[in-house]
């Protein structure tokens, strides 16, 4: 059961929030061949100030794909 958690800085609409979350489900699908109602999708917003330390926690073996901006460049 594949799942997709998602973390960004606050600052978007519901919908926004929702298109997002359904074209992740969408890519998952279509990359590993799932059953839909085997995907899930959650979405964690954290404080731009509080960036840098919460991806640092992510260890660099669960990262695959590291963003390399300051955190005053915000969205």
């Amino acid at each position: 059961m594949p799942h997709i958690a998602i973390a960004m800085i606050p600052g978007r609409d519901e919908a926004t929030k929702q298109r997002l979350a359904e074209r992740m489900k969408s890519a998952l699908i279509d990359e590993l061949g799932v059953p839909e109602n085997w995907v899930s999708v959650s979405l964690h917003e954290i404080a731009q100030e509080s960036w840098q330390d919460v991806m640092e926690q992510i260890g660099d073996e669960a990262m695959l794909i590291r963003a390399n901006i300051q955190p005053e460049e915000g969205r």
